[in-house]
């Protein structure tokens, strides 16, 4: 990971539109050698993939994606609004590995079946 004055840049970004237009903007940020980018989740796995690409074309100074799949801030109310129904726990739990633990989104290694 590159760093700047030794520390790492993150760039908390939730890119979230059509893949092209988000590996577009991934490919815009690459010369500020971010360590860290953040996606937003809920643009789909395509837009993932394509986040990917891009990123792969900085090759060792290749940025970590994150994807953000719910905001913290967010409450069963909040996510409701927006059309999730069921809070957190039911966006979240066994899609792709991601399991739910109070205020914060895990990764499990394996899927639950």
């Amino acid at each position: 990971m590159r760093r700047i004055d030794d520390l790492p840049i993150f760039l908390d970004l939730k890119l979230h539109d059509i893949p092209n237009t988000v590996a577009g903007g991934v490919r815009a940020v690459l010369p500020m050698a971010p360590g860290l980018l953040t996606l937003h989740a809920s643009g789909g796995t395509a837009m993932i993939e394509a986040a990917r690409r891009a990123a792969d074309e900085a090759g060792a100074h290749r940025p970590k994606l994150l994807a953000v799949t719910v905001l913290t801030s967010m409450n069963a109310e909040a996510l409701h609004e927006t059309g999730v129904a069921g809070g957190p726990a039911s966006k979240c739990c066994g899609w792709r590995g991601w399991r739910w633990q109070p205020g914060r989104m895990v990764w499990c290694a394996a899927r639950r079946r």
